[in-house]
């Protein structure tokens, strides 16, 4: 490992303890007002834990306490518009969207999803605007090799991988690795695809497309 190679990770490292003590000073107030087993769940990270107890709180009261806390300690709300895109990407049969979408309208920065009951959905966000995408899994259907990797990987979160697997299949696509926030505070490297002469990025980590 070379020096610049041993900085980098150890940068990363750093960052995301830190993230994740600040998860966990999170869930520990959250527990204060709010009941689930995911609070007490062992094995997973505290943002695994935030991101699982997002999406199982249901009445207003929670919900709203929920985000009260989060905004207390900075929470990037950003990471709800790519959660969302996530779970819609991930979707086995994205027309069966009726519950995962009533889900995601619980954060105050989504007002709106549609699905054009092809291979399109579009988040409609007052703070960010309308996020428009396609399904990755449709785009490459015809293409065998893509979309049995797909298939058989995207469900891994490994973009480093993806990214390169991608860049072999087609040389006019580009490897772009990126400085993203995490739930609360600090930066990780993530990777996904440019397909510059279509304008198009293409991250397999969230199985989407998008112009």
């Amino acid at each position: 490992m070379d020096a610049c190679e041993k900085i980098l990770q150890e940068g990363e490292v750093k960052n995301y303890h830190l993230n994740e003590y600040i998860c966990n000073l999170v869930l520990g107030e959250l527990s204060n007002n709010i009941e689930n087993a995911v609070l007490s769940r062992e094995g997973i990270t505290g943002e695994s834990k935030i991101r699982l107890l997002k999406d199982e709180l249901n009445t207003p009261e929670d919900i709203a306490f929920f985000y009260e806390v989060l905004s207390k300690y900075n929470y990037n709300m950003t990471q709800d518009i790519i959660d969302a895109m996530s779970q819609l990407g991930h979707l086995s049969n994205p027309s069966q969207n009726k519950e995962v979408i009533e889900k995601l309208l619980h954060s105050p920065v989504i007002q709106d999803i549609n699905f054009n009951g092809n291979n399109k959905f579009t988040i409609t966000s007052q703070e960010y605007g309308d996020v428009d995408f396609v399904l990755a899994s449709e785009y490459f259907r015809d293409n065998k090799k893509i979309a049995n990797y797909i298939k058989k990987n995207s469900h891994l979160k490994r973009c480093h991988n993806h990214t390169y697997f991608m860049a072999e299949q087609n040389p006019d696509y580009y490897a772009i690795t990126s400085l993203c926030q995490y739930l609360f505070k600090n930066t990780y490297h993530h990777s996904y695809t440019c397909d510059k002469d279509n304008q198009t990025i293409i991250d397999l980590c969230y199985c989407f497309k998008k112009t």
